[in-house]
């Protein structure tokens, strides 16, 4: 018997954080989940999810009280007989959580983190979820801070598929694109220009 576990997230963009749902999906299957996404119609993550054979389904959030998608979400839920619904962001972590309480499945709910910025409400952390997963130690901090239960915040950071760094059998072509010797050190970092992400440090 294999555990179905559904991820929502109502970000329709793509970055580190749908970064991490694709690959953790793709990572759970691999060891014998059976994973669905949810998330929005026309989403980055919903092409790139099918693209790598992960089932998906679409549904509009509108909002966080959006009472249409939260009975969509629950019906979702008792159709596909979900055991853990793991929210991401703030619309879903409310929809899939209102919806998860409300099925008769009742699964598991699990709240992710991604973010070390300032939460604005703590109530989808204290209500909503059974545990709350952080991508590092600091936000975990935050949020214990901020009144979360500590025995309910686990810190899980962001998984790295080695394999797409293996120099024998992926060819790096860049050193050659910019002219430069293969013995030159190359530094390089990739992230969204926010302050926070730290590339006036890096270029220090």
């Amino acid at each position: 018997m294999f555990i179905k576990i559904l991820h929502t997230e109502s970000s329709p963009g793509w970055g580190g954080q749908e970064n991490r749902i694709l690959n953790e999906s793709i990572g759970l299957q691999k060891l014998g989940a059976k994973v669905y996404i949810l998330c929005q119609p026309e989403s980055k993550l919903a092409e790139k999810a099918r693209e790598a054979g992960i089932e998906v389904f679409t549904s509009p959030m509108r909002k966080s009280y959006d009472l249409k998608a939260i009975y969509n979400t629950a019906r979702l839920i008792n159709k596909l007989n979900i055991d853990v619904v793991n929210t991401h962001s703030g619309k879903d972590s409310y929809i899939g959580g209102f919806a998860g309480k409300l099925s008769k499945k009742t699964p598991l709910i699990v709240r992710t983190r991604h973010l070390a910025l300032p939460i604005t409400s703590t109530f989808s952390y204290k209500y909503l979820s059974d545990f709350v997963v952080t991508v590092s130690e600091y936000v975990r901090q935050y949020l214990i801070q901020k009144g979360i239960p500590e025995k309910k915040v686990f810190a899980v950071p962001t998984g790295i598929d080695l394999e797409k760094f293996n120099p024998g059998k992926v060819k790096g072509t860049l050193k050659k694109e910019l002219g430069l010797n293969q013995d030159t050190p190359l530094i390089a970092t990739v992230a969204v220009l926010r302050k926070k992400k730290g590339h006036h440090i890096l270029i220090a």
